[in-house]
Formats: C-alpha cells, sequence, structure tokens
C-alpha cells in the first residue's frame, strides 16, 4: 500500500545534525492523501548545500561520563571479584592442611561448618549444623548453649552437608558432637519412616531419608534413626514401573531412585530389601534412562547432574559397564561452557555450581583422566571415603579398648 509521499522533495534529500546527535530529515512537500505522513519541520531549519558533505558531530560531554562510569563498574566488578577469591583462599588455608579441627582459627571463621549447634537439655532434639552461622541473630562463640531462636535449629541436608566436608578436608570429627547429632536426627523421623528437614516442619521425602542414612554412616552409628521404618519406606516408595519415588504412590525420578538405593547400600541392606528379580526390574528402569547423556523420567530432556543420579545407581546396581561411556561423555562435555568454565544443564545453556559438580561426578564415574574417583553411595571421593572408613577403624578399636579395660578394672 503506498504511503502517500510524492517525490515533491528538493533534488537532493536535505539532512541535518541536531544538536544531540539526532539525524532530522528536512522536509520540502508532503503529498496529504489519506495515507500520507507528515514531518514536523524542526525550527529553525538551515539547509546544507548538496554539494558539501554533512559534519560529523564532536564527542559529547555524556559519552566521555558514560565511558567513565562503565570503566569504574569494571573496576568494582574486579575488585570484588578479586576479594572473593581471597577470602575463599583464606577460609580454606586457615583450616591447615590435612586437618581442619586442629585450628582455632578454622572455628571462628567458619563456625557453621566445624561444629554443630548444640543446645542443652530439652533442646537436644534441635541439634546439627546449619546452613550458616546464624538465623536472624549474630553468632557468638563465647556463648554457652542457652537461648536461641525458635526457628534456630540444624538441618538435616546441611548436617551431611557439613560432616561430608569434614570428611573431605581431611578432619577426624573429633570436635563434633555425634551425640546430639544423633539425638537431632531422631527427632526428625517421622511415623511412615521418612524424614523432614527441619524440626519446624517441612517436606519429608527419600531425600531426607538419604541424608540420615549418610549422617548415621558417616558417624558410624545407626542410633540416630529407626533401620525398619526407613527401610518400609523405602520399599513403599516403589512405583508400577519399577522406579523409586519420593513416597509412595509418586511418580518414579532418578534422583529418589538413588536415594532409596544409596540409602539402602549404605545400610548394608539392598539384597535384603529387594528380590533379584526386582533389583533386575529395577536395573531395567534406570538403564532405560540414556539417550546420549541420562534424564530423570521417561519423555524427558538429558540432564547432566542424572549423569550422576542415574549413573551411581547404575554403579550400585553393578550394570554401569553396560552403558554408553562415549555418549555420556560427549554430552557432558557438551554442556561445558568454554569462556568461563562449568557445566550447564543443557548445551547452550549457563553454567552452575550443582550441574558443574555433578557433571565432574559424572565424569568420573566413567574413569575419565585426571578426575578422583567418586564414592557412588556417599557421593565423595574414594579418597575421603577411605580416610573416613580410617576413622571408623580408629574408633571401634577406641572402643574394644575402654571395654577392655573396664572389665579389667572390674575384675580388679
Amino acid at each position: 500500500m503506498s504511503l502517500g509521499i510524492k517525490s515533491a522533495f528538493s533534488p537532493q534529500l536535505l539532512w541535518r545534525p541536531l544538536k544531540r546527535g539526532v539525524v532530522a530529515l528536512a522536509p520540502a512537500a508532503v503529498n496529504r492523501g489519506p495515507c500520507s505522513l507528515s514531518f514536523p519541520a524542526p525550527s529553525p531549519l538551515r539547509f546544507l548545500s548538496p554539494l558539501r558533505p554533512p559534519s560529523v558531530s564532536p564527542p559529547r560531554a555524556g559519552d566521555a561520563i558514560r565511558a567513565r562510569r562503565a570503566r569504574a563498574a569494571a573496576a568494582r566488578w574486579r575488585w570484588r571479584r578479586r576479594r572473593r577469591v581471597r577470602e575463599s583462599r583464606s577460609g580454606l588455608t586457615s583450616c591447615g592442611s590435612g586437618t581442619c579441627a586442629s585450628s582455632s582459627a578454622a572455628s571462628r571463621s567458619c563456625p557453621s561448618a566445624t561444629r554443630p549447634w548444640r543446645p542443652a537439655g530439652s533442646n537436644m532434639n534441635r541439634c546439627g549444623f546449619r546452613g550458616s552461622s546464624y538465623l536472624g541473630m549474630p553468632f557468638n562463640p563465647s556463648k554457652g548453649p542457652g537461648i536461641s531462636h525458635p526457628y534456630d535449629s540444624g538441618h538435616i541436608a546441611m548436617t551431611y552437608t557439613g560432616l561430608s566436608c569434614l570428611v573431605i578436608l581431611g578432619d577426624d570429627l573429633s570436635r563434633v558432637n555425634k551425640d546430639a547429632i544423633l539425638a537431632g536426627l531422631r527427632a526428625l523421623q517421622l511415623e511412615d519412616g521418612s524424614f523432614c528437614a527441619v524440626l519446624e516442619g517441612s517436606e519429608n521425602d527419600m531425600r531426607f531419608v538419604y541424608c540420615a542414612s549418610c549422617i548415621c554412616y558417616m558417624l558410624d552409628n545407626w542410633s540416630g534413626m529407626d533401620m525398619k521404618k526407613a527401610i518400609d519406606y523405602i520399599r513403599r516408595s516403589m512405583s508400577y514401573d519399577n522406579g523409586l519415588a519420593q513416597g509412595a504412590g509418586l511418580e518414579s525420578h532418578g534422583g529418589s531412585t538413588f536415594c532409596g538405593i544409596a540409602s539402602l547400600c549404605l545400610m548394608g541392606k539392598l539384597e535384603e530389601v529387594f528380590s533379584e528379580k526386582e533389583l533386575n526390574r529395577i536395573r531395567r528402569w534406570c538403564i532405560m534412562r540414556q539417550q546420549n547423556g541420562y534424564h530423570g523420567r521417561p519423555n524427558k530432556p538429558v540432564d547432566t547432574c542424572y549423569s550422576f543420579w542415574v549413573g551411581a545407581t547404575l554403579k550400585l546396581l553393578n550394570i554401569f559397564q553396560y552403558t554408553n561411556f562415549e555418549k555420556n561423555r560427549n554430552y557432558i562435555l557438551s554442556t561445558q561452557d568454554r569462556l568461563v568454565g562449568g557445566f550447564a544443564k543443557w548445551p547452550d545453556s549457563h553454567p552452575d555450581a550443582l550441574h558443574a559438580y555433578f557433571g565432574i561426578c559424572g565424569l568420573s564415574l566413567i574413569g575419565e583422566s585426571g578426575i578422583c574417583k567418586v564414592h557412588p553411595a556417599l557421593n565423595v571421593s574414594t579418597r575421603a571415603s577411605e580416610r573416613l572408613h580410617h576413622l571408623h577403624q580408629i574408633w571401634k578399636t577406641r572402643t574394644l579398648n575402654s571395654i577392655q579395660m573396664a572389665h579389667t578394672s572390674l575384675h580388679d
């Protein structure tokens, strides 16, 4: 459709730079038909000669100001980045090499990671590690186990994370109040065998059953849970398609299948709970989750993190060797950000810490060179799990020695 503009302009289109760098068209005559356009003429108009090229506007003061602001913002970002790196390095080096617990500076710099919160008396059921050193109130290491915020209690996932970090850093867990953690863990178990995250109430599902199993395994003490109830909960969570769900009657999922199978492996009850026929059905469900990488549910896209969730489950079920390592490796590497590093959920997506970690774990399972081997049930390196096993032997030896000394003293 015609815009109704006739070629009634002057022989050349006349352009003129305005004050703020806006280029205006100098109109001559415009048809005013039904679809015509009109151009309001800026005032005053000074037409340029058609034989003289248009002049270029000089740089504005605003451009220099914006450039200075951009440089200042970039400098602030670099300074903050260097500061975070320094803080991270100082937090790690303050723990010393090999023994975090031996340094008093470590307990001051990361109190929530080096010691569980330990209220007294009736508050023993609230013990455990928190996500940070305080919840709405400043942390004061000089205060004893006294009055605290009503919602200031341990979190089951943070307790598992805190203990795992200490084991990875080479701590001997001697400063951890194991009895308090186990008391807090018992208070989180429900009648159906599942666990809540916090004492004040939260969702309860297979994730926290796994966290509780890891805590008991690392502390080498299963008095923190009613194992029979937990096993029954895992058993009831098996879905019609032979995967494990977050709870009874829910959809089977790769993550909850890992949590259930890994919990039973840590308990040493896998073969007792499921028959060989049932285990084969679970194996089939898990191995069908691979396309190139793995997905967590049927008809869902593949995701980097399931290279560990499903891959570790297959490892625990002793059929991981029948999967396609090359396709899995190619998919994980396709999600890598080659500019800033890390792995993403999908290719051409932004990387994040969770998928970067589980991407590395997935590569570890297939034996990628240069990566430490991962313990598939505990989700730590085999070096850390071997050190933990050594700690368990030391604890058992001390217990036996104490029993022998007590027995000898009674006879004397």
